[in-house]
């Protein structure tokens, strides 16, 4: 397992904003590529980190750990 820096940076944007479009803009990012970093992460750690609540990310027990 290989976590990065930008996926890292990447899923404390989303905890902050609240979902992938307002942490790709605050990073200056696609919101393709903020998805394909927290999909990495999420698939590297073997859970998923966030509930998908609309299009709200809401973090969920394994992200409060993280």
């Amino acid at each position: 397992m290989r976590i990065t820096l930008r996926q890292l940076k990447v899923f404390i944007e989303i905890l902050q904003c609240g979902s992938t479009t307002k942490a790709a803009q605050s990073l200056s990012l696609s919101q393709s590529a903020v998805s394909a970093a927290l999909t990495d992460l999420e698939s590297q750690l073997e859970v998923q980190l966030f509930d998908r609540v609309g299009k709200l990310l809401v973090t969920n027990e394994y992200g409060r750990l993280l």
